[in-house]
């Protein structure tokens, strides 16, 4: 299965919730300078409580539109308890700007 198979579900700005197949939830995120789309693997509950932000922590990519990264490895699924398990919180980014 490759990227063209998600099937966007929930909208937000430059972001989406969505499936690959019945039973693989995603979220996906426009990046790059050419807008390519990455995905990475979210739970039911993450699915089910979009609200259009990154708040998914460090997660590797399950596939993207860049060259040679356009299917998924069946190896990086993982079930939800395990997603749960492994989530390592993102970390607010503050920015300093000097004057």
């Amino acid at each position: 299965m490759n990227y063209k198979y998600y099937k966007i579900i929930k909208k937000g700005n430059y972001r989406s919730a969505g499936m690959f197949g019945i039973n693989i939830y995603a979220f996906e995120s426009i990046t790059g300078f050419a807008s390519m789309p990455e995905y990475i693997q979210i739970t039911k509950d993450e699915f089910d409580n979009f609200t259009g932000n990154y708040e998914y922590g460090e997660r590797k990519i399950l596939c993207s539109g860049y060259k040679d990264n356009t299917y998924i490895d069946a190896s990086m699924v993982l079930t939800d308890e395990i997603l749960k398990r492994n989530r390592v919180p993102s970390i607010p980014i503050k920015l300093i700007i000097p004057c």
